[in-house]
């Protein structure tokens, strides 16, 4: 580990002046688009730690680091072998880097060259002689910085390797552009629900007086209607930009993992760990559009007759197979149950999917988890058991609300908005859902859904 400082470099003084490099006429407009996604001198975050660590023991490197370039400094959103959080941009080998963004910047032995021999990293203890740094290029084709590796002694790179460093910069721009995404969304929802409860407030208080609410009402309407139509643009919209660094992320996360030594299994590790998370706030998204492109109250207008039981089996062994989940989950049919239920096939299978995967997600580790249903010909009852932390009485009413979250998952990623999207469903149904929780017995969540009249629904359509 070593320490970059400004002290150091004006130890060096006495020594031959460097060269500083040509800057681009667009630098103006490059710090604009650095600027722009506010994450310069934020917080340690695990998902870029994670593709440094995997840049030094990909390409058996003494140092990593993502370098973002600013106007008078170099800061680093995280770094492997080394613990500076910024340095002068003067003796910045990362600032000549993003001067060509469509290739991999690369300096086989920096103490023969003249640019660069005098910096603090080549003359200091770490006495740094190789670099190479992928630039960190956004969609309009700015070089916000780069992933660069150093190394204590002169070296190259293939242009295989250059290639996989390429695609580690990709996934660290991919993450950037998704954090700010996140960030705007977190923002939009804190802003609704604020506008929304303080417009309630003012109908309650002005409720004694009708011509007022009246008004307030059609003022409200209007301004809901509008809310509803900016929120169905934004969520669309936020899908598309989500998904793309998204997919950029995971592809390459592939791309490394097929060319990536087989038998490295720390290696495939952070490989895995990336991949749960891209799943994770894919999954997310695929929540938050659920949740605003269906139309419940219209939902339970079709019905077909399927077998609940395989459905149940086939849907563990998905969940278990996407999460990589560990919990053995039993599943017992109870006593005289039938196996054909009529239904609306796609309703009942969103919401075993949303109550198994949430009792997997919360579930304690190594911990099994329960699963009993019975079938009849009027309905069908569910129950679903874990062993998590259990949820205070304050969690139970309202574990159903849009965007709760209880105070025993803070740990857990997540918007809270599976459980409503799976009361909304079983409401829709005319059913019932309810949750129990104890220390001793776990967490439990019971649904009993009326069975669908198909003779009643074909002579309706």
């Amino acid at each position: 580990m070593f320490v970059l400082t400004k002290v150091l470099y004006a130890k060096q003084q006495n020594h031959k002046k460097m060269e500083a490099p040509e800057f681009s006429k667009k630098e103006e407009q490059r710090l604009e688009a650095l600027h722009s996604y506010q994450i310069l001198d934020t917080e340690v975050e695990k998902e870029f730690d994670e593709i440094t660590v995997l840049a030094s023991e990909l390409f058996d490197a003494k140092m990593s680091s993502v370098s973002l370039v600013d106007k008078d400094r170099q800061w680093f959103k995280s770094t492997c072998g080394m613990t500076d959080k910024e340095t002068s941009r003067d003796v910045s080998v990362c600032s000549y880097a993003i001067q060509t963004p469509n290739e991999v910047f690369e300096i086989n032995d920096l103490s023969k060259d003249d640019r660069f021999k005098h910096f603090p990293i080549v003359t200091d203890d770490a006495k740094i002689r190789f670099y190479a740094g992928a630039p960190i290029v956004d969609k309009n084709g700015i070089a916000l910085g780069t992933l660069c590796i150093l190394d204590d002694k002169p070296r190259s790179l293939t242009e295989k390797q250059k290639t996989r460093l390429q695609s580690l910069a990709n996934m660290v721009m991919g993450l950037i552009e998704s954090r700010l995404i996140h960030k705007h969304l977190n923002q939009y929802i804190e802003m609704q629900t604020k506008e929304l409860k303080t417009a309630l407030s003012n109908m309650k208080q002005e409720i004694s007086k009708r011509k007022l609410i009246e008004s307030r009402l059609e003022h409200t309407l209007n301004e809901e209607r509008q809310i509803s139509e900016l929120r169905s643009h934004l969520v669309h919209s936020i899908s598309h930009q989500f998904k793309t660094p998204l997919t950029t992320i995971s592809t390459s996360t592939q791309l490394i993992d097929m060319i990536s030594n087989p038998d490295d299994k720390r290696f495939k590790k952070h490989l895995s760990r990336i991949l749960g998370a891209v799943q994770s706030m894919s999954d997310m998204i695929e929540d938050v559009l659920y949740l605003h492109k269906v139309d419940f109250t219209k939902l339970a207008e079709s019905a077909t007759e399927f077998d609940i039981g395989k459905s149940i089996h086939e849907i563990v062994d998905q969940i278990n197979l996407e999460s990589g989940s560990r919990n053995e989950i039993s599943i017992e049919a109870l006593e005289e149950s039938t196996h054909e239920f009529h239904s609306n096939f796609p309703i009942i299978e969103k919401l075993l999917k949303i109550l198994i995967s949430n009792a997997v997600k919360y579930n304690a580790p190594d911990s099994k988890i329960h699963i009993q249903y019975s079938v009849t010909g009027k309905s069908f009852v569910f129950n679903i058991n874990n062993k998590g932390v259990p949820l205070n009485d304050e969690n139970i009413g309202q574990i159903f609300d849009l965007f709760f979250r209880g105070n025993n998952i803070e740990e857990k990623e997540g918007l809270g908005i599976g459980l409503a999207i799976a009361k909304k469903l079983v409401d829709s149904l005319k059913g019932q859902i309810r949750v129990e929780s104890t220390e001793e017995a776990g967490t439990t969540f019971f649904v009993m859904v009326p069975a669908i009249d198909i003779s009643k629904n074909q002579h309706a359509a």
